[in-house]
């Protein structure tokens, strides 16, 4: 049965781009910087989706102000050369096409700062399936349900009834919650069917492909 929503807001990390290699780009000097020892990739995979500065003090033990230089040292890298090292997803384009045949409206919902979202997007050609970008500003800790809260106030008719968001990680999961909006998980990203699962998410799906799957 095809699920009945005619909005879907997508997470970016995990759920559209393989953000991975410029990220793990970025966060090794910042390890470096606060003499922290040398990440396992594992270690940074668990970086993906959380706020930074939650990662860095919960995962390395930093406090605000250690975690704030980390993120500092994190962002000279990133801007200037890692945001672009990332790819879609295998079928993301074709997923997108075939939502906006079926009349869905998309909206990208990160808590990466936007303006990096922006040209993210825009460096691979995917900017124009999407009705809105919507992300973090360069503030160190802004979590998902604030995005979605602040989408929500800009388009009020994204609620239960009409919209979705699609994610990878418990955090997207939990966002929508706060936001009283569904989610669904994707398994192809950086969590796992437990974690989406536990959170709550109402399907959890392996590919892009079955995503498609139930809209059209």
């Amino acid at each position: 049965m095809k699920l009945p929503y005619d909005i879907l807001l997508f997470d970016l990390d995990g759920t559209i781009i393989d953000s991975s290699p410029g990220i793990f780009f970025a966060l090794r000097p910042a390890f470096a910087a606060l003499g922290l020892p040398e990440p396992s990739d594992g270690l940074l995979r668990r970086f993906i989706g959380p706020p930074l500065s939650e990662s860095f003090q919960t995962e390395c033990g930093l406090s605000p102000e250690q975690s704030s230089e980390a993120i500092r040292v994190f962002r000279s890298h990133y801007e200037t050369r890692g945001k672009l090292l990332c790819s879609p997803y295998p079928g993301m384009a074709e997923l997108f096409s075939g939502l906006r045949r079926a009349g869905k409206q998309l909206f990208v919902a990160t808590s990466k700062p936007e303006i990096f979202a922006r040209e993210i997007l825009s460096n691979l050609a995917l900017s124009s399936f999407f009705d809105g970008i919507y992300g973090a500003d360069l503030s160190e800790k802004v979590e998902k349900w604030q995005v979605i809260g602040s989408l929500k106030e800009e388009h009020p008719d994204i609620d239960r009834t009409h919209a979705v968001m699609v994610g990878d990680r418990k955090y997207d999961v939990i966002g929508a919650a706060r936001c009283g909006l569904d989610c669904i998980g994707v398994l192809y990203g950086f969590g796992s069917r437990a974690e989406l699962e536990t959170a709550g998410a109402i399907r959890v799906v392996d590919t892009p492909e079955a995503l498609g799957a139930l809209f059209f």
